[in-house]
């Protein structure tokens, strides 16, 4: 099989994969949200946003690494399977003895505790995951499998199991422990390539482990402030109630950059190939931009007016008074577009010191307006907070990929002005006219496309117009 089949054969697999993951996750995550009301909600949301801080101490970038190493020498996988595995469980452990405490030590009743404790077992899913062997060897298919048989039974047993209001502890068990199952049977398919995965206790193995992994593991740490302290600062703020209601906003919002995460694997094979080469740069990161502008303008400009019956169809008419903050974030998604145009490409092309102090300024912002901007304004103050850090980020982000390529890819962003313009038109005649809201989506969707088609940002061969690698 040539490299191209076998990268269209990864592609197709992973993105049928992503989509059939993120509609069953969604559906289960209504499903919670609807049962369990804004307060058994925000617990879930809280214990989320929490534990975000301590995966980053299990996963501190080691998967990006160790895929490298690999990949380079397949022969070694048993070996750093085994050393990697060996300093998650002990890195796991620690982090499950420091969150086990500070959990405790909260003001709140047992039910919140027992529910925190149990959302944990995410900690130890994290742990024991062995997707980057398969990503290493280009099994794909593999994880894809993986994915979205969790995401099935995910979804049955949430659809089934979950369906009183007081059943918080529950929900917790399922969400975080049916990702164990998923996990076992990678392990299984492991045993039978490699053989019994034996753990490595080596101080010389770790230390080349860590050493690389950790710029990435900061980056990753102070990604995590700015998408989160939001969630952890409305609980200790105002209420687990509000936690709920932001929660449901964010899982939303999830939904409008899965897009931008497709492209990402699209592209990002191309920007990489192209490091080094200044004409091919441009053109490569002007072919991205082509793809992540316009829908990123879309859903900044379409989306707001959307969020309200958007909240109310998925998530029921509870968290409403999640909609103004929901409106800011379908803003902030815009500016996440842009991010991913000028930020993709830096990754690829070697540039991850610099973008880390990109987001560095960004976690900065978004510490001091989150005190200074929930406390009065709640919800919507936690999404200002997030609109303007990840705007502060993109300047930086923007003045390093100038430096790295001697101009800005945002012309394309110019020319996706009318197709925003049709995107809107339909978003903001449902909402006034009280359309459904699937109808109104559909409807912006299609004039975006439309709009799109006769400027040429709809063209089926624009993959195969872009720079070879």
């Amino acid at each position: 099989m040539t490299a191209a089949r076998r990268i269209a054969r990864n592609a197709l697999a992973l993105t049928g994969s992503q989509g059939i993951t993120l509609a069953l996750n969604f559906i289960a995550w209504a499903h919670i949200a609807r049962t369990l009301a804004p307060d058994g909600f925000g617990v879930l949301g809280f214990g989320t946003a929490l534990l975000a801080y301590f995966a980053v101490v299990v996963q501190l970038g080691f998967d990006a690494v160790v895929v490298r190493e690999a990949a380079r020498a397949p022969e070694r996988v048993p070996e750093l399977a085994g050393s990697l595995m060996a300093l998650r469980l002990l890195l796991c452990g620690a982090a499950l003895v420091v969150y086990a405490a500070v959990v405790l030590a909260l003001p709140r009743p047992a039910s919140v505790h027992a529910a925190l404790l149990v959302q944990s077992l995410s900690l130890v899913a994290l742990a024991t995951r062995l997707g980057w062997v398969f990503q290493a060897a280009e099994r794909l298919g593999a994880l894809a499998a993986r994915d979205a048989a969790t995401a099935v039974l995910n979804a049955a047993a949430v659809l089934l199991l979950v369906r009183g209001h007081n059943q918080v502890v529950l929900a917790a068990a399922l969400t975080a422990g049916v990702p164990l199952i998923g996990n076992a049977w990678l392990w299984v398919a492991y045993h039978r390539t490699f053989g019994r995965l034996r753990l490595r206790a080596s101080r010389a193995a770790w230390m080349a482990l860590l050493r690389p992994a950790l710029p990435l593991a900061a980056s990753a740490f102070l990604i995590e402030i700015y998408l989160r302290l939001d969630q952890v600062m409305l609980e200790f703020l105002y209420s687990t109630a509000s936690v709920g209601l932001y929660s449901a906003a964010v899982r939303l919002i999830v939904l409008a950059q899965v897009f931008g995460s497709i492209a990402y694997g699209v592209y990002f094979p191309t920007l990489a190939a192209a490091v080094g080469d200044a004409d091919r740069m441009r053109a490569t990161g002007r072919a991205a931009a082509r793809i992540l502008l316009p829908i990123g303008l879309c859903m900044a400009v379409a989306g707001p007016w959307l969020a309200h019956d958007a909240l109310a169809f998925a998530f029921g008419s509870a968290y409403t008074a999640a909609a103004p903050a929901m409106a800011v974030l379908l803003v902030n998604v815009g500016v996440v577009y842009v991010n991913m145009t000028v930020g993709t490409p830096l990754m690829a092309w070697d540039l991850q010191k610099p973008y880390m102090w990109a987001v560095l300024g960004g976690a900065v912002v978004n510490v001091i307006l989150n005190v200074t901007l929930i406390p009065p304004y709640g919800l919507v103050g936690a999404a200002v907070a997030t609109l303007a850090s990840e705007t502060t980020v993109c300047i930086g982000l923007s003045l390093i990929y100038r430096r790295a390529t001697g101009e800005l890819p945002f012309g394309e962003g110019l020319r996706a002005v009318p197709i925003a313009a049709a995107a809107t038109l339909p978003a903001a005649l449902g909402a006034t006219l009280g359309w459904p809201v699937v109808v109104s989506i559909l409807a912006s969707v299609a004039a975006a496309a439309a709009a799109a088609w006769p400027l040429g940002l709809i063209d089926p061969s624009l993959l195969r117009r872009a720079p070879a690698s």
